[in-house]
């Protein structure tokens, strides 16, 4: 197939859950596909250019600037469109889109996430797909819950916004993608939306025997990301304070890009808190750790973080909202807790127990390998493709 693929953002380098399943959707694709990519392009993105070529035949860019989109958001404010639409609005991609499909023949248009809808509206003369990837108004509505009260109005206007728009957009495409069941459910149209699950590069994310009898947690997130910045800030005020009380010397690091002057402030205020800022590579951390630790409790979609330790055997301990989307077993290949205490209880007890934590890292491992490979992910996507050409929407 001749497949266009249309992003809001330029796959690499992979610093968020977007551009790991836009990435690996183009990689795995283009060993049996042609692909187009049309995206959007930062400067301290430009870089990856090359790396990217191997996988597209073509790669036309629009830049993203750094005024205007924020102009478009203010002036959306009001309207019924998203703040991440407004942020998203181009001319430019307008004029990139329409010679493309003027020059050549495709046989699918790929539209990664809401924010790219608009620029398709118009050409209904080829099959098109839509990757939502998760649910903005379920974002919205799961952060109304835990935000800033002087937020609150905001949020609550996004939210009716995005669940209106994401009524609209069940009309528009034949077929819609999530990652996660619960983001399916949230659209309450299961004709038209398919479930397919983020995978796991298991080459690199390669699992390590080592049994590290530290007292070592890791939490890896984009620190610019509301839902990574509550979880980070619950876990320290509410849970770490319990395990001190019982292993003094825990240490915990936050790794991850676009730390918030409120993240970086806590590496100040307790020395065992360390904040690495962005990071070329997650895994030596990870191979440090003896507990990854997911206390999300907000946002949508699917949880890379937990597929990626997972895949490295390194055990983790999460609330149930932040394992949403991964048939887990509790206790066996992951632990669940939803309260300060169980948290910090379960937490204590795998970082004292060098046996358990063997178990259920093999477990993870065989589980990530049975369900969640990209390859699996990228041959259901190109089944809907093939059901997609047998009639336009």
């Amino acid at each position: 197939m001749n497949i266009l693929f249309l992003s809001p953002t330029f796959p690499l380098p992979v610093t968020r859950g977007d551009k790991l399943r836009i990435f690996n959707q183009i990689k795995y694709l283009s060993l049996r596909h042609k692909i187009t990519l049309l995206s959007f392009i930062s400067r301290n993105e430009m870089q990856y250019v090359d790396e990217m070529n191997k996988y597209c035949s073509h790669i036309k860019l629009v830049k993203y600037g750094i005024i205007l989109p924020k102009l478009n958001m203010l002036m959306n404010v009001f309207s019924f469109k998203t703040s991440l639409i407004g942020l998203f609005q181009s001319y430019a991609m307008e004029r990139e889109l329409s010679a493309l499909l003027k020059k050549e023949k495709f046989d699918v248009l790929h539209v990664s996430t809401i924010k790219m809808v608009p620029y398709v509206l118009k050409y209904s003369n080829i099959p098109k797909l839509l990757d939502m990837i998760d649910s903005y108004s379920l974002n919205m509505k799961n952060r109304l819950k835990t935000d800033l009260l002087f937020k609150k109005p905001f949020i609550f206007w996004e939210f009716l916004k995005a669940a209106f728009n994401e009524k609209k957009i069940l009309t528009i495409f034949k077929y819609i993608v999530v990652c996660s069941e619960r983001d399916r459910a949230r659209l309450l149209c299961p004709d038209k939306t398919f479930l397919i699950p983020n995978g796991v590069d298991t080459d690199y994310f390669y699992y390590s025997k080592l049994e590290n009898r530290n007292y070592n947690l890791v939490f890896v997130g984009n620190m610019g990301y509301y839902p990574n910045c509550d979880a980070v800030f619950n876990f320290v005020h509410n849970i770490l304070p319990k395990i001190k009380e019982k292993i003094p010397e825990v240490r915990f690091y936050i790794v991850g890009a676009n730390p918030t002057r409120r993240i970086k402030k806590l590496s100040k205020i307790d020395n065992n808190i360390f904040v690495t800022g962005e990071v070329k590579d997650v895994r030596p951390y990870l191979l440090e750790a003896s507990v990854f630790v997911s206390p999300i409790r907000a946002g949508s979609g699917m949880q890379n973080k937990i597929l990626q330790s997972m895949a490295m055997g390194i055990p983790v301990v999460s609330t149930s909202f932040s394992a949403s989307g991964i048939e887990y077993a509790n206790g066996i290949n992951l632990f669940i807790a939803d309260d300060p205490e169980g948290f910090s209880d379960k937490t204590i007890k795998l970082l004292k127990n060098v046996k358990e934590r063997g178990i259920v890292s093999q477990n993870a491992r065989e589980l990530v390998e049975a369900k969640y490979s990209w390859v699996k992910a990228v041959n259901e996507l190109e089944k809907l493709y093939s059901r997609l050409l047998g009639g336009i929407a």
